[in-house]
């Protein structure tokens, strides 16, 4: 019968408490004395003395080693930094306060205003390769929505869509359904 105790093979004859053949290799843990001292660990295990890096939550590109060597860019980064902030912020405030149609609309003023500050739009009309249900996932709407809401907007002659371009009609329309403020990175989010 195996020994229970053998972590060598529980199938062995004999157990390395009675001298097995693995004996050495896998000392019993039932023959361990209370003296004996745990195996060295691995250097790469042990605790450095000096540690050279601390974990931070702040910015990498605030510290002021790090500014000093390039102000401009750590000044860049931060300012990237903030304008994301504000804009997350605007997104789950709207998501809270704003009704289907209110998101819509403020979902594609958004993306004009962002496209056209990268030079990839411009006031009216902008690319927008998106997929009503990619639109809803963002919106935190049902697809069904999305379209209904699409369609209210083509009615009313606020916007229009064509193969993957969206133009937008009477965009001051639009500003005061959604209540659309740009993010100007100031760190204050529009809407709040």
């Amino acid at each position: 019968m195996p020994d229970p105790c053998c972590p060598v093979e529980p199938a062995a004859s004999a157990c390395c408490r009675t001298g097995g053949a693995r004996s050495s290799d896998f000392p019993c843990p039932a023959n361990r004395s209370a003296s004996a001292t745990a195996p060295p660990r691995p250097p790469w295990t042990q605790p450095s003395r000096s540690p050279r890096w601390k974990p931070s939550t702040r910015s990498p590109w605030s510290r002021p080693s790090r500014a000093g060597r390039a102000p401009g860019l750590a000044r860049a980064f931060r300012k990237a930094q903030a304008l994301e902030q504000a804009l997350l912020l605007d997104h789950v405030v709207r998501l809270g306060r704003q009704t289907a149609y209110e998101r819509v609309a403020h979902f594609l003023l958004e993306l004009q205003h962002r496209l056209h500050l990268s030079a990839l739009g411009d006031q009216q009309r902008f690319a927008l390769p998106l997929t009503q249900e990619i639109m809803a996932d963002v919106l935190g709407l049902s697809i069904v929505h999305v379209n209904r809401t699409l369609q209210q907007l083509r009615r009313e002659q606020l916007i229009e869509l064509r193969s993957g371009v969206a133009i937008l009609l009477q965009r001051d329309t639009l500003v005061g359904i959604a209540g659309f403020k740009p993010a100007d990175g100031s760190g204050a989010a529009a809407n709040a």
